[in-house]
């Protein structure tokens, strides 16, 4: 007995915001360290005993982010067992045994463990917000409240499963374009530094008088030959510049603004934001967060300032009793129709119905500008990448011939 004191093992763990530690301890064993760590206010995910002849490559696996197709797919198998009629402590044994992200089945144990002490579902999900998002713990917390847990878990997972199929339309639309803008900077690039200036020595030699084009390109390579050291620390600087910029409340908001002011994807980004928005207060309402909770979590879903910005009074004037569709308005992001259906719904007393179907709407014409995006993008992309090509090609040419007709 008196050996195992003197056992060290190693641990990952989460504390309550979801951050990860790791650590070695000294302990009798592995539910001793577990006591432990959970007196820390750790939640532990890996106990091991510490060998100098084993190599265990599980901290890696546990250290692997938890994708929101696991998360959903988790939410969906639960609302299907709680409506079956099983218990949520039976309902996460099951599902988590099912799990290969360990990560995930860890912190889904320690959740089961907090519910089996008497906590609130909502209460648990709290713990690891990395995983679920205040969103989702007020959501079941309504559910809860209701006895309509299975019906908020069912739309919330829909609700998420919207917004991916969304974001992941833009993303596809935008990728190969970007691939090839890319791909076109760093060909460019090459040319201009180790192609042309094979010539320039050919090109000089021969006495002609170079065409300005000529003139501009190698002047760009012996620029870019001589100096690509600054260059390369310049473009460093800008970039950390930019990027520490960006964190500031002044630079997020231009950024931010930026985003939906941009030709075109501007637009996709704006109407992908307001479908967030009223999605997120369909389902809260729904499940039967307050009306002015709803407001709040809603607009934080937007993760725009500048568009969350004109919400500043809105909260506020509806909780003096002003009108919603009149407030929402004011705030100049709705349009004309969005305000009418906003004013239906509030009248008629189904308002969840109403920013259920502008959300709808918005989702049909974010595919629609997602799908001309892509086919007036690329062609325009690979216009754009042969004419820079065939600018370095024709100037290069036209000067050789030049100087071989000056030998003849």
């Amino acid at each position: 007995m008196g050996k195992n004191k003197n056992i060290k093992y190693s641990y990952i763990a989460s504390d309550a915001s979801g951050k990860n530690h790791r650590g070695t301890v000294l302990g009798e064993n592995r539910q001793a360290i577990y006591s432990m760590l959970k007196s820390r206010g750790l939640y532990p995910m890996k106990i091991k005993k510490i060998s100098p002849f084993t190599l265990s490559f599980e901290s890696l696996n546990l250290s692997r982010k938890i994708s929101s197709k696991e998360t959903v797919l988790f939410i969906m198998q639960l609302a299907t067992m709680i409506k079956s009629g099983i218990s949520l402590l039976i309902s996460f044994d099951i599902i988590s045994h099912q799990i290969k992200n360990k990560k995930f089945r860890t912190i889904l144990k320690n959740i089961k463990a907090d519910i089996a002490r008497g906590e609130n579902f909502s209460k648990a999900c709290k713990k690891f917000p990395n995983v679920f998002p205040p969103l989702f713990s007020h959501i079941i917390r309504a559910g809860e409240e209701s006895g309509k847990l299975e019906l908020v878990l069912d739309r919330y997972a829909q609700f998420v499963k919207n917004n991916e199929k969304i974001a992941s339309e833009v993303k596809s639309a935008l990728i190969y374009p970007m691939i090839l803008i890319i791909l076109s900077i760093v060909v460019m690039v090459f040319l201009t530094t180790f192609i042309v200036p094979q010539f320039a020595d050919i090109l000089k030699s021969s006495g002609t008088e170079l065409p300005g084009s000529t003139k501009f390109l190698l002047g760009l390579s012996g620029f870019i030959k001589h100096n690509y050291p600054l260059i390369i620390v310049a473009i460093i600087i800008a970039v950390i510049a930019l990027l520490k910029y960006k964190k500031t409340k002044s630079g997020s908001f231009y950024f931010d603004l930026l985003k939906i002011r941009i030709p075109v994807v501007g637009k996709i980004v704006y109407k992908t934001a307001i479908s967030r928005f009223m999605r997120t207060m369909s389902t809260l309402l729904v499940s039967g967060v307050p009306f002015l909770k709803n407001l709040n979590l809603a607009i934080n879903i937007v993760n725009n300032k500048a568009m969350t910005k004109k919400f500043d009074f809105v909260y506020d004037n509806i909780a003096r009793g002003k009108s919603i569709a009149d407030q929402f308005e004011n705030t100049g992001l709705f349009s004309p129709l969005d305000v009418q259906m906003i004013t239906i719904g509030e009248n008629s007393g189904r308002l969840s119905e109403m920013f259920d179907e502008i959300a709808d709407i918005y989702d049909r014409e974010i595919e629609s500008s997602v799908k001309r995006l892509t086919t007036s993008l690329e062609p325009f992309v690979l216009v754009l990448v042969a004419s820079g090509i065939g600018f370095i090609a024709v100037s290069l040419v036209s000067s050789l011939m030049k100087a071989v007709s000056s030998f003849q």
